[in-house]
């Protein structure tokens, strides 16, 4: 059940809630699939606001919006991720992979993503926890990708940022997807073999020729943080190449933004709010966070979203001190979420 102002997008829907006005008429039926006259009739009777029944958000719908809405993308999208699927097969077979062939259709995704860059934002809704890995890899390649853009690198180092986050768990490919997706406390023995993934992909990419310094370190590297408390290496600060700390931060914000066996995902602005914490813990390279934070906040102005409450509005400003608290416009007034501490985003709607 979602609170919604008059709009002709309702016809079709079914009244969640009774309409009564406030000397108690009854003007409309809970259960009344809504026509254009009864949006009309409605704003003859000044109603500002009402109930509709919406199925609960499911992954076919974030597909099908997709699929509606930017066929070019999805179909870019389907294709890099059957690209990474191959390049899991391979490397598990320990059988060749050709870096030029891995990132053609890959590199068409990213110049589609400069011409529509709010896109960002609606990764996290192609849901599929069975294909999660994968998923991961194109969705961080993409964010890598537009990060190195953020912060005005050079285009071949742009591309290269975009590849390497592509292909930064590579190393996953040699560890059993029984560990991988368990959903129980790994074993202390499973959670090294884990830990061993970045050293894994890094010597799969040396084995199959890849010398690209930038994609080689953030494989290497991308679970390293800047108080030395990562792995494989315990480097610390700027002993972390750039490549690494980039991909760093768009693996870590796919991570926890995402669903997946064993965890429900955390809404977007939620995710902000994390992301924003481990860079004031120094654990991420805070300017960057900061920088990446801004520009999806920003992207995210406009769009529609349901708050806890069932109520649905509109993102109309964003704070980059509290990214997970924007201004929210519903029905002509406006829900300040720093102000409003027990209402937060649910979900995206779309």
């Amino acid at each position: 059940m979602y609170q919604v102002e008059p709009n002709n997008k309702w016809i079709g829907y079914r009244l969640a809630k009774d309409i009564i006005t406030e000397n108690g008429t009854l003007l409309l039926s809970q259960g009344r699939i809504l026509s254009k006259e009864d949006l009309l009739f409605m704003k003859d009777w000044e109603i500002t606001c009402f109930f509709i029944e919406i199925e609960e958000i499911t992954p076919n719908h974030f597909i099908e919006h997709f699929i509606k809405e930017d066929p070019i993308f999805y179909e870019l999208y389907n294709r890099s991720l059957s690209s990474v699927e191959k390049m899991f097969q391979l490397v598990s077979k320990k059988e060749k992979i050709t870096g030029q062939k891995l990132f053609e259709t890959f590199d068409q995704l990213l110049i589609h993503m400069i011409s529509e860059p709010f896109l960002i934002t609606q990764l996290r809704t192609i849901k599929d926890v069975e294909r999660y890995t994968l998923q991961h890899s194109v969705n961080v390649g993409i964010m890598s990708f537009m990060l190195a853009r953020i912060l005005g690198m050079k285009p071949d180092e742009v591309i290269q940022i975009g590849h390497a986050g592509l292909v930064h768990d590579i190393g996953k490919a040699h560890i059993p997807p029984t560990i991988i997706n368990k959903t129980e406390k790994l074993l202390e023995t499973e959670m090294r073999l884990i830990h061993s993934h970045p050293r894994l992909g890094y010597e799969t990419l040396v084995e199959n020729n890849i010398k690209d310094t930038a994609i080689l370190s953030a494989t290497l590297f991308h679970h390293e943080r800047l108080d030395g408390s990562g792995y494989p290496l315990n480097k610390k600060g700027e002993q972390i190449p750039l490549s690494a700390q980039i991909v760093a931060i768009a693996d870590v914000y796919d991570a926890i933004s995402s669903e997946r066996s064993y965890k429900k995902a955390m809404s977007p602005f939620h995710a902000y709010q994390k992301l924003y914490d481990l860079a004031f813990q120094k654990l991420l390279n805070p300017e960057i966070v900061i920088k990446f934070l801004g520009y999806i906040a920003s992207a995210m102005i406009g769009k529609k979203v349901i708050l806890n409450d069932g109520t649905i509005g509109t993102v109309v400003m964003a704070f980059h001190n509290e990214p997970d608290r924007p201004l929210i416009s519903v029905n002509n007034h406006f829900i300040d979420l720093r102000k409003n501490r027990d209402i937060y985003i649910q979900e995206l709607f779309v």
